[in-house]
Formats: structure tokens, C-alpha cells, sequence
């Protein structure tokens, strides 16, 4: 009896293992799935870069032999032929204040062009007189201005490139990001593999920055420069380091101040909140030097999300279909945090008095548990329509996952609240979303988004873009071990407070009344 009674046990024992085994087996599988899945997502972005890079080889300037910037005094536009240098130049009072920029970018005249076929680039030639130099200093090639003009790349389509205006990779003022540039930009200077490795100090430890210690960032990103190590503590060796990454979260500054405030240290200051949500950076004034957040006049502009079109518009295009197709419901919105600075959730109680929004989150009366990822998203874009990708804040250039990741990469309108029209624009494909301030009252757009609900032809307008581009991936630690390498890199002194919040850098009502 007693040697039956063990084998019972021992076969609820290997069931049990079996069990394990088993689910062990799947999770392995599910998470082989998963990372080849990111891998080859990643592989898409990262080739997108290649491309754009490639692309900027080959033409008139040579991304590898772009000189750094030279002196006030000696300093000229950097323009790869890739790029449309038409309205390049920042009108006056845009520039946020903050920023003391010793660099000054020459003025371009406003040009256009009615040509709508591919045009030949012209040869290189030497410097002569009355032509604008393309480098940084008189060793450079120079093109004129008509010929500038003859390089834009046109598509079959007619359309002009959608490439960021080309202004410099230090240009806080152009209005452009400058994140192409600056993921091409190799400095020329010494063979960078022998120089001494530009050091990150993180505030923090690298853990909270979701990177390891040492050079491995760079080389699993495939950094154009490599030689920068991330560290944790202040070298050993009593060695200087280069750069001192600091979040929103102020640390002890009277130890850093004592170790790092040296001319030669950058001091950058990272953020991707508003500054509705940060607390006050007085104790920081006129100690930063560089900033890396969302804002287009960051020193090192890091999105949440960059999209670029593809060169040749006519074959990326997908076979057209009917996005409305299948769709039974309206309007969805998933917000968590009730108490935002712009009154979000109450324009959107506003558009529920004229059509149906279903609101998930804990503010709302619906759930999809955060944990369920992205299956929320896919039952959304599945079954809605309309989604409400509201910030918790209007403010500059605040335009976070909600729109690039939850709208733009599932089959929903997103209906935008957060920045202003324009910012958007700048960053988004053709006509890809609804920006509320383009209505008088939450009734008319409810009454515009009905419109669209009863016409599959004008619903399907706003998904044309589909298929004429990628995500790219910015690569925040690539550009920052490049900039850290350029010998001739301007001075810059941030006053944080000022720049982060001066006037009209956010609005608690609408852009627009």
C-alpha cells in the first residue's frame, strides 16, 4: 500500500515538473518571438538611417568629411544635398529665450521652385567668388544658390522631400531638429578610434537610464562614433570626465558643482516631461549647457517618436484599403491621470454630450488593465474609429507616445490636444490627424468627426499616408558621443529655468480661441 501511495506522489511530482517544463518551453518561445519581432523592427529603423546617411554620402557633401564648425566670425552653412533649403531660416521672435548660442548661421533669402521632375546634381566645383560655401571652412566645396535650389530631390510624384531644412547641427534657433545631421555628423578631426574616450558621467547610475556602464550603448547602437564610455562613479584614476547627464530629478548639487563645474565638462540637462509636470530648475541656472528633450531648440532634440518619408513616395505607397471597414464604435480615450493642466478630460465629458466616447482608464468607466500592453491598442484600432491622443499639458513641442506610438501606428484618426497646430505639423505625416483647435467648440468637432463617421471616402483621407514612410530610431547616445567628439563645438550656456518655462511656452487653454 505504502509503495503505491509513493508512486502516486511521484507521478503528481512529474506531472508537476511536466507542467513546468512545459510552460517553460513556452514562455522561451514567446520571448524568442518577441525579441525577434523587436530585433527586426529595430532593423527596419536602423536601415532607415543607413539610407538616409548613405543617401547624404553620395551626393555633393560627403557626411564623413563635413568640417566642424568654425568660428563666428568663419561660419557657413553645412547642406547636404538631401536636404530642401527652402524657408531655412528662423523668422524673429521664435527663438525661446535661454539659449546664449556663440555660433551664427548666414541668412538664405526664401527660395522656391515649380520644377516637379528628378534633376541631375551638378559636379563640384572649386571655391570661387559670390558662391555659398557648403563645409566650415574655405577648404570645402561651393555651389551657388540656383544650383543649391537644383539640388533638392524631388519624387516622381512631384512633392518635394519631406527631409528637415539642413542649418548645422548646432543651430538651437532654426526650427528644425536637427537629428538627421546630427546621426550623420562625424567629426573631422584625429582618427577618433585612438582617441581617449569621451566620458558620460550619469546621475543616477546607468540602470535609471535603461543603459549599461562602459562602450557597449554605442556598439550595440552602431554609433558612426564609438570612442564615449558611460560610468557610474567618478573615475578612479582621478581622470576628468566630459559630460554630466542630469534628469528632471535635481541630485545634490553642491558635490557636482565642487567635481564638475569646469569649462571643459558639459553639463546637459535630459527631460521628456512638460513643464507642467517638473518642478522649478533655479538651483540649475547658468550651470547646464546643453539640453536633451522633446523640444525642437534643444541642443539634442530626443522625441518620442521621429517619422520620415521615404525618398521615392510612388513605390512605398500600400495597396488602398478601406480603414473604416469593420469599425462598430466612435471614439475611444484611455487616460489615467485626471487632473491635467489643460482640462482634457472635461472637453472630452464635452464631446460625450454629442457622440460617443468611451473613456478607459482609471478616470473613466471602462478598464483594460496596463498590463494587457499593446492588445488594448489592437482592440482599437480594430473596433474605433476616433482616438482622443489628449497631453496632460499645452506646451511646445509636447507631443508624446499618445500620438506617434497609440495613433499614428494603429488604424485610428487621432484627435490631438497638447501643442500647437503647427508642431504637430512639423513632425507628423500629411494630414494624419484632427487638431481640436481648428474647431470653435468641442460640439463642432464632434459634429466633423460625425461627418467623417458616415463618409468612408473623407474618413479614409486621413490614412493616405500610410505606407510613404518609418519611424525612425533617433538614436539619443549616437548623437551625443558625436557632439562630445567635435573640437570645435560653440560655447553654449543654458539660464534652464527661463528657457524651460518663458513666456508662451505653454497655455492652459487652447492655442487658439
Amino acid at each position: 500500500m505504502r509503495s503505491l501511495y509513493l508512486k502516486f506522489i511521484g507521478l503528481i511530482v512529474g506531472f508537476v515538473f511536466l507542467s513546468l517544463g512545459f510552460q517553460w518551453f513556452v514562455w522561451k518561445h514567446a520571448l524568442v518571438q518577441v525579441s525577434k519581432h523587436a530585433d527586426a523592427e529595430q532593423n527596419v529603423k536602423d536601415s532607415v538611417v543607413t539610407k538616409i546617411c548613405e543617401k547624404s554620402k553620395s551626393c555633393n557633401v560627403k557626411v564623413k568629411k563635413l568640417d566642424t564648425l568654425a568660428p563666428p566670425e568663419k561660419q557657413v552653412l553645412v547642406v547636404p544635398s538631401l536636404v530642401d533649403l527652402t524657408e531655412s531660416v528662423p523668422k524673429k521672435g521664435n527663438a525661446a529665450k535661454g539659449h546664449q548660442h556663440v555660433a551664427k548661421v548666414p541668412k538664405l533669402k526664401k527660395l522656391t521652385t515649380k520644377t516637379t521632375k528628378v534633376v541631375s546634381i551638378p559636379k563640384l566645383t572649386k571655391p570661387q567668388k559670390g558662391k555659398t560655401q557648403i563645409g566650415a571652412t574655405a577648404r570645402s566645396y561651393n555651389l551657388s544658390i540656383k544650383e543649391l535650389i537644383s539640388n533638392i530631390i524631388l519624387s516622381k510624384s512631384g512633392l518635394p522631400i519631406q527631409h528637415p531644412k539642413h542649418v548645422g547641427i548646432w543651430n538651437t534657433k532654426s526650427g528644425s531638429d536637427r537629428i538627421v545631421e546630427q546621426m550623420c555628423y562625424i567629426p573631422k578631426s584625429s582618427p577618433i578610434s585612438v582617441k581617449k574616450p569621451k566620458l558620460i558621467l550619469t546621475d543616477g547610475g546607468s540602470g535609471t537610464w535603461g543603459v549599461t556602464p562602459g562602450s557597449e550603448t554605442f556598439k550595440r547602437h552602431k554609433c558612426p562614433v564609438q570612442n564615449c564610455e558611460i560610468i557610474n562613479t567618478h573615475p578612479e584614476d582621478g581622470g576628468k570626465i566630459d559630460a554630466l547627464l542630469l534628469g528632471q530629478f535635481l541630485p545634490d548639487l553642491e558635490n557636482y558643482i565642487k567635481l564638475y563645474r569646469k569649462p571643459e565638462i558639459v553639463w546637459l540637462f535630459f527631460c521628456l516631461e512638460s513643464p507642467r509636470a517638473t518642478t522649478t530648475f533655479h538651483l540649475l541656472e547658468n550651470l547646464v549647457n546643453w539640453t536633451a528633450t522633446y523640444r525642437s531648440d534643444s541642443t539634442i532634440v530626443a522625441p518620442y517618436e521621429k517619422w520620415v518619408p521615404h525618398q521615392n513616395l510612388t513605390a512605398a505607397i500600400k495597396p488602398k484599403r478601406n480603414y473604416a471597414e469593420g469599425k462598430t464604435k466612435m471614439t475611444a480615450m484611455f487616460v489615467s491621470n485626471c487632473a491635467s493642466s489643460n482640462d482634457r478630460l472635461y472637453y472630452a465629458y464635452d464631446l460625450q454630450k454629442n457622440i460617443t466616447v468611451d473613456i478607459y482608464g482609471y478616470c473613466g468607466t471602462l478598464k483594460c488593465p496596463r498590463n494587457a500592453g499593446s492588445k488594448c491598442f489592437e482592440m482599437m484600432s480594430k473596433v474605433y474609429k476616433f482616438y482622443l491622443a489628449f497631453e496632460n499639458a499645452n506646451c511646445k513641442d509636447y507631443i508624446t507616445e499618445k500620438f506617434f506610438v497609440n495613433g499614428l501606428q494603429h488604424d485610428v484618426i487621432p484627435v490631438v490636444m497638447g501643442a500647437r497646430k503647427e508642431d504637430y505639423e512639423k513632425v507628423a505625416p500629411p494630414n494624419s490627424f484632427i487638431h481640436v483647435d481648428d474647431f470653435k467648440s468641442p460640439e463642432e468637432l464632434a459634429a466633423y468627426l460625425q461627418k467623417l463617421d458616415q463618409n468612408d471616402d473623407l474618413y479614409n483621407q486621413y490614412f493616405k499616408w500610410k505606407g510613404t514612410g518609418n519611424f525612425l530610431n533617433t538614436k539619443f547616445w549616437c548623437r551625443l558621443c558625436a557632439l562630445l567628439n567635435d573640437e570645435n563645438r560653440p560655447n553654449i550656456n543654458v539660464n534652464l529655468e527661463e528657457w524651460w518655462r518663458s513666456e508662451g511656452v505653454c497655455t492652459k487653454a487652447r492655442w487658439k480661441t
